[in-house]
């Protein structure tokens, strides 16, 4: 630290009980469970008195809000007002993140009117990641002190530590719906980096989604639809124009690479809210600094309804950590998420399609998003295995007008989807035999060059398996030759190059070439 520079130390006892062993006396009362739908919380409220101001030589020199562990500290200004030239800088010690508030110019910030805040004087800055936050004035004041002119600051929000909040999920301390209740089996949740390459697809698909944070510091997923200044959430997470204009929302938040470190996250506040529903459970809402946010892209919108056994997947923020993916099911014997119930009851009858895909509480506002169109036919709202979404076919017709009444489409190809054909049943894998599973295309005309190819394949032991595709003349293209020692199953996206006329049929041929292990062809499907 500085020279001069005055610290506020707020120590988390939460995080002192927990990694001392001590009974949670600190931590929040634990909540009692719910079948209701609810935010996690991830935050808590700290009270502190700083002000800043004129006069002395501390006027200008920084201030730190420092924590032991925290994992972001977001400021909350009960007053500020200064002099023309003068900004109050909030920033992270290594300057990664700044942001800068005056009278007329200010940076981003979020107005929660649930703190009383107006706006005017009154307002909350950005999250600053991390356990410290530093503020200071800056710049040379273009007219006189005055006594109306300062900084005062009475209360943070503090997030609690990143690295405890399966702990406390696990505990029932977060709120929200118990994480076990929506984990159906194992955890089959990974982090959306580690199927940038395995599953290029979904993780594509995974780039519009955001991590929520609301004003008074609980959580949920967000995700941006179609090409304008669109986005979509819970209306349980936030449902009052107040409440988007008090949350902020994070972009990327999620490892750059699988196992490697975080990536760099882009913040936004939110603007405007456009509809809500409660039976629903959406709301559809706008953000301020939209412009920032363009790389990440966008969904669009599937309003079909939802055909059983079609495979999906989810992604989100589950449990408040970087961004993960849903893509296998391990009650689906191992192989990828899909539609389990085309019809069960949410907050309406019929409303929702059900799905054994796990998530847990912050997985709230997720796409459920469906493998054939790569487009949002759901929005996920409920755990309980079944875990369940409510359907865009309901959903659509009131919030089209805010889209023009044109059903928006993604940003990851375009429209209509390319042609793919699926086959979803189950081919038994015995030991060392060999099995196909057929797929007859019709309707393409010409020669392809190349082919995309899903498989979700259910066995104890990949090292066991050779896998090919065999095109209509039998040329075959190996996808997989007895690779992966003892890993079970095989879940991955591959594009083959090809030079075949496309009608016909096609197969999907598994060679078992040992002993003991056994599984099955759950599904696969084919896409020019």
């Amino acid at each position: 630290m500085k020279s001069g520079t005055t610290k506020f130390f707020a120590p988390t006892l939460l995080a002192i009980a927990l990694t001392s062993g001590l009974a949670l006396s600190f931590a929040p009362e634990a909540v009692a469970a719910d079948p209701a739908p609810a935010p996690l919380k991830i935050a808590e409220q700290r009270s502190t008195d700083l002000r800043l101001g004129a006069g002395g030589k501390a006027a200008f020199e920084p201030v730190e809000i420092r924590t032991p562990d925290a994992a972001f500290i977001k400021v909350h200004f009960e007053r500020l007002s200064l002099p023309e030239g003068v900004m109050l800088e909030v920033a992270s010690p290594d300057g990664r993140e700044v942001y800068r508030y005056g009278n007329t110019q200010r940076d981003r910030y979020t107005v929660a009117k649930d703190l009383g805040q107006d706006g005017r004087l009154s307002f909350s800055a950005m999250s600053i990641g991390g356990p410290v936050a530093v503020l200071r004035l800056v710049g040379t004041p273009r007219e006189p002190w005055n006594s109306g002119h300062g900084v005062v600051v009475t209360r943070y929000l503090e997030g609690y530590p990143e690295a405890m909040l399966g702990e406390l999920q696990d505990a029932n301390l977060l709120g929200g719906q118990v994480g076990t209740k929506s984990i159906c089996g194992v955890d089959d949740k990974k982090a959306a980096a580690c199927y940038a390459s395995s599953d290029a697809a979904a993780f594509d698909r995974s780039r519009p989604v955001a991590r929520m944070l609301s004003s008074g510091g609980s959580l949920c997923t967000a995700w941006r639809v179609g090409p304008d200044n669109r986005m979509f959430t819970n209306n349980h997470c936030i449902n009052t124009a107040a409440a988007v204009a008090g949350a902020e929302f994070w972009f990327n938040y999620q490892l750059s690479s699988c196992g490697g470190a975080q990536g760099t996250v882009t913040k936004v506040a939110g603007d405007q809210m456009l509809r809500t529903d409660a039976t629903l459970d959406y709301t559809l809402f706008t953000v301020k600094n939209f412009a920032t946010i363009s790389s990440f892209g966008y969904l669009g919108l599937d309003v079909r309804a939802a055909t059983a056994g079609e495979g999906l997947f989810i992604s989100g923020h589950p449990g408040g950590r970087l961004k993960e993916l849903s893509v296998v099911d391990d009650r689906n014997g191992g192989g990828s998420c899909r539609v389990d119930s085309a019809n069960v009851n949410g907050n309406g009858t019929n409303t929702d399609i059900g799905y054994y895909c796990d998530t847990e509480g912050g997985s709230s506002g997720s796409p459920v998003i469906a493998r054939s169109t790569r487009k949002a036919i759901a929005l996920h709202h409920f755990g309980g295995c079944l875990n369940s979404g409510a359907k865009f076919s309901l959903i659509w017709p009131q919030v089209s007008t805010h889209f023009g009444g044109v059903v928006p489409d993604g940003d990851d190809g375009g429209g209509t989807p390319a042609p793919r054909f699926e086959n979803t049943s189950d081919y038994a894998i015995n030991d060392n035999a060999t099995v196909d599973s057929p797929v007859t295309v019709s309707g393409i005309s010409g020669t392809v060059l190349s082919v995309r190819v899903e498989v979700a394949i259910v066995h104890t032991y990949q090292g066991d398996l050779k896998v090919d595709l065999v095109a209509p003349d039998g040329t075959l293209y190996n996808l997989h030759n007895r690779t992966g020692g003892s890993a079970d199953n095989i879940n991955k996206v591959y594009t083959v190059p090809v030079s075949e006329l496309a009608n016909g049929v096609w197969k999907l041929r598994v060679n078992d070439n040992a002993a003991q292990d056994v599984g099955k062809i759950d599904r696969w499907a084919l896409q020019f």
